[in-house]
């Protein structure tokens, strides 16, 4: 019998250790006037090192980059798409940030990002409800949105759109007036919107043909929310299979679930963007 030894070489078992980038929130900023509230929806930050991937995270994170030194750390907002958890992105309106930070293996780094919105850009529709607002009722509606003070959203200004149903005003539905929104086809569009409802509501555009106005089904329900959320809405395929539309308007509409006698929807921070 033979016995076989052998020494091992400590360093070649070298396990790295990380440094960490802490991100609590990404910060977006606005021109208030020209692009609307700064309120957001992003859930997640897609990390590069150097360009290369590090990962994509849900926020708040604790991010480990085995690195060590000056690198170039470039972070993107990201967002899950039309609210689908499982189907997430970089919100293509947002400029990426950048930072050089130097990294040291044990220890960690707090970011604090900050994002903005792309030159160039065509807010084709903004809704602060404010000062007043550019809906009207339609359909068969019973009930049209009124304007209100809401608490629990500070950056979603003074007031907010606020619909009320109940057992015999059960149903609402409000679009655009004079909007005629004429995305460019096949350029991505997308629908921002702060929301918290107690009723399902849906949202979905009316097309302008040459035979008249015509409303298109439904693209998206919004489910039950108590607090404040913001959800990006991505119209792109959604409008551009309606190649007879000469122009668009968007339209909300809810109708009263079973088993409520009452409902309230709360509705702020309207933006249609395009390229």
């Amino acid at each position: 019998m033979s016995i076989i030894s052998a020494s091992c070489n400590k360093s070649k078992y070298k396990v790295d250790i990380p440094s960490y980038l802490e991100i609590k929130y990404i910060q977006v900023s606005t021109d208030t006037v020209t692009e609307g509230s700064n309120a957001d929806g992003i859930s997640d930050a897609w990390v590069f090192v150097d360009d290369i991937s590090v990962g994509t995270f849900e926020l708040p994170a604790m991010i480990p980059v085995v690195e060590e030194g000056v690198h170039r750390i470039s972070i993107f907002a990201g967002i899950k798409i039309s609210g689908i958890s499982t189907v997430r992105g970089v919100y293509p309106f947002f400029r990426v940030h950048e930072i050089n930070i130097d990294l040291t293996p044990g220890e960690t780094t707090v970011l604090n990002p900050e994002v903005s919105y792309y030159s160039g850009l065509n807010f084709a529709w903004i809704e602060d409800f404010n000062l007043g607002q550019s809906m009207i009722k339609s359909g068969l509606s019973d009930t049209m949105l009124i304007l209100e003070n809401v608490e629990g959203n500070s950056k979603l200004g003074p007031n907010s759109a606020v619909i009320y149903i109940d057992q015999s005003n059960p149903y609402f539905e409000a679009r655009t007036k004079d909007g005629f929104f004429t995305p460019p086809q096949g350029f991505t569009v997308y629908l921002e919107l702060s929301y918290k409802t107690e009723n399902l509501f849906s949202v979905g555009v009316f097309k302008n043909t040459l035979a008249g106005l015509e409303k298109v089904t439904p693209f998206l329900a919004i489910y039950p929310n108590s607090e404040w959320n913001t959800i990006y809405i991505e119209f792109t395929d959604y409008m551009k299979i309606h190649t007879d539309a000469l122009s668009f308007e968007i339209y909300f509409s809810a109708l009263l679930e079973s088993g409520l006698s009452s409902a309230t929807i709360y509705i702020d921070n309207a933006k249609l963007i395009h390229y």
